[in-house]
């Protein structure tokens, strides 16, 4: 099953347990099981506007794939260091359509 994680770990963290501390009247301390995406935790304009709270994801893998289109660059490069294919859910949707149509007139050329 951890396997086929490794896409999603060339973004974001391993899963992991954090204690977030909710400001305002009752001060709510809320401990949370997800992952990291190091990319937008890294990144000062991502926590000035959205605070770091807004990096941490803790909903499923699929979640997590469609985050990373906003870093796709950067994760096409890195899949292509690491010798992963990239996962559908994670190309954009110009692109995917792109590789469709190619192959889509590649095959009618051959009959």
């Amino acid at each position: 099953k951890k396997r086929r994680a490794d896409g999603v770990l060339t973004i974001f963290s391993d899963r992991c347990m954090v204690k977030f501390c909710h400001t305002g009247p009752g001060g709510i301390l809320e401990t949370v099981k997800g992952r990291w995406c190091n990319v937008c935790k890294a990144s000062d304009e991502f926590v000035k506007n959205y605070g770091k709270c807004r990096a941490f994801h803790v909903r499923s893998n699929l979640s997590c794939w469609q985050h990373i289109q906003s870093n796709y660059e950067l994760y096409d490069s890195r899949c292509e260091e690491r010798s992963l294919k990239p996962h559908h859910h994670c190309v954009l949707r110009d692109i995917l359509k792109a590789k469709h149509n190619a192959k889509k007139q590649g095959k009618s050329g051959q009959q």
